[in-house]
């Protein structure tokens, strides 16, 4: 149970990670700097360009969300599991 909760803490934050890059690059902000670009094409529609100004601002907030949601479901599930991957140091006794 500890090996799965220390897998799966890892692979859900690596998969946070990924989605919210994509999602914070490719869906946001290129996504919104397309949408000016079609909007700008098709009679300047003014609020196909507002809504791609906002895509592009909230891009960063975004991706940002999105890892630290992934971030605490994968600490959730690693205190649920009960894993302890903290590293623990043996001290010396002095003689």
């Amino acid at each position: 149970m500890k090996t799965f909760g220390l897998i799966a803490k890892w692979l859900i934050i690596i998969v946070g990670v990924v989605f919210a890059i994509y999602t914070g690059i490719w869906i946001m902000f290129a996504g919104g700097i397309i949408q000016i670009i079609d909007a700008l094409k098709n009679d300047l529609e003014n609020i196909e360009i507002a809504k791609g100004v906002v895509r592009i601002i909230l891009a960063t907030p975004v991706g940002t969300l999105i890892i630290s949601i992934s971030g605490i479901v994968g600490v959730a599930i690693q205190v649920i599991c009960g894993v302890d991957d903290k590293v623990k140091i043996k001290r010396r006794q002095r003689p």
